[in-house]
């Protein structure tokens, strides 16, 4: 898998195209027998008002239902055709989409994303259908323990940023979404200078020229601006009781955004404490001390300062202990520097992952245009050697910074 990711690399060509379209583009070749096209929009639930709450993840569902080009379903079953797969995601900081095709059905796929994604016309009957989709996803969501935990977390976090806002937006709010909002929104959002179109794989010559012609109907426009953090946290518990068989734990606490520059010390620090199966939370709260069942740590490198979490799942028995052994564990991080040769395993992981990440063209992809959407292509670019110089008293400062503060949630669970 190394060799195979070294030589993508030596074979990948990076360039960024202003030719026709402002609209930023970014090309990778390689070898491969695929093309991919993805889509970023520096849009998502954290660009919502209350009333509007969910429209992100709503214009996602309805871009591909019809445009100026294409009639409704015809561009779905064009890539089926060719063999290709499409699909979409929104989160809250972005919106993407973006579609997988074999390498000779390039041009084809290009016409189909920009089309659709540069002139929808959201018809009526297709808005309706997709309201009653979304409806059934916001009650599902709802009945999942887990993410009702994450909801309420965010929403005692987060006050003013609209970072408290869920990605699926509300039953009230999801029923207030009008045509004419979803058009403003997009006009508002789906703009030049707020988006980033990627291709990876084995590209045409001309692909850059191509894209950039091709989505060169975007109207101008500004790129969403970061928003100041606010105070999130005043060491709180949050509790549910809930008729489900486990108990579900999360513990927040603040995090850098993508611009500091202890977003790389974040990142190995989820490596240390949470990647795998002997990292430290799975190694002594699950395996020595069995008091989880599953335990993981989150950072999503986000737009603005955002949360950690770490999460578990275990009895409701063992809940109080979980939630002291996690904060043991903080403290060792806080007071006992790191290994030298601990930390030098984690960064090794981060790059494999990295180079892995790099050996396919999807995942390069949407690793590309993630970081060119959160902060610039620059940080991906960079990213490895930033990794390389955090040093162990780096992770005592920055435990130390963003650690202090928490939020607990829990559903416990009865039986």
């Amino acid at each position: 898998m190394l060799k195979r990711s070294l030589a993508f690399l030596f074979l990948s060509l990076f360039f960024f195209s202003p030719l026709e379209a402002k609209v930023k583009i970014i090309t990778e070749k390689d070898l491969s027998d695929i093309a991919v096209i993805d889509v970023w929009v520096r849009a998502g639930s954290r660009n919502e008002s209350a009333e509007i709450n969910g429209i992100s993840h709503f214009l996602e569902h309805l871009i591909f239902k019809g445009s100026k080009k294409y009639k409704t379903g015809e561009m779905d079953k064009l890539i089926e055709e060719c063999g290709g797969i499409v699909n979409a995601a929104t989160s809250k900081d972005f919106t993407h989409f973006y579609v997988t095709v074999p390498k000779e059905y390039f041009y084809r796929a290009a016409d189909i994303m920009s089309d659709s994604i540069t002139n929808p016309l959201f018809p009526e009957e297709e808005i309706e259908k997709e309201r009653k989709v979304v409806l059934e996803e916001i009650l599902r969501s709802q009945s999942q323990p887990d993410n009702e935990l994450y909801d309420l977390i965010y929403a005692k976090c987060f006050r003013l940023h609209p970072y408290h806002y869920s990605v699926l937006g509300t039953v009230p709010s999801l029923l207030n979404i009008k045509k004419a909002d979803i058009t403003n929104y997009k006009k508002k959002f789906y703009v030049d200078s707020n988006m980033t179109v990627l291709a990876a794989g084995n590209l045409p010559n001309d692909a850059a020229g191509y894209l950039s012609k091709a989505f060169s109907g975007l109207p101008g426009g500004k790129r969403t601006e970061n928003l100041e953090a606010e105070t999130l946290f005043q060491n709180s518990l949050l509790e549910k009781k809930k008729k489900v068989n486990k108990t579900y734990l999360a513990v927040a606490f603040s995090s850098p955004s993508a611009q500091s520059p202890d977003s790389y010390t974040m990142d190995v620090i989820s490596m240390i404490m949470g990647s795998g199966r002997n990292s430290r939370l799975n190694k002594e709260l699950k395996e020595n001390k069995q008091l989880v069942w599953s335990i993981g740590f989150s950072y999503p490198t986000p737009i603005d300062q955002n949360l950690v979490l770490i999460s578990a799942v275990c009895d409701a028995k063992k809940v109080e202990k979980a939630t002291e052994a996690i904060f043991t564990e903080l403290r060792k991080l806080a007071t006992q520097p790191v290994k030298p040769a601990e930390l030098e395993k984690a960064k090794t992981i981060i790059e494999v992952d990295y180079k892995v990440t790099h050996s396919n063209p999807q995942s390069l992809a949407s690793n590309l245009g993630y970081f060119a959407t959160v902060i610039n292509a620059e940080y991906e670019k960079n990213y490895l050697e930033n990794i390389k110089k955090v040093t162990a008293d780096d992770i005592l400062r920055v435990t130390k910074q963003y650690f202090s503060y928490y939020t607990i949630g829990r559903i416990i669970g009865e039986n």
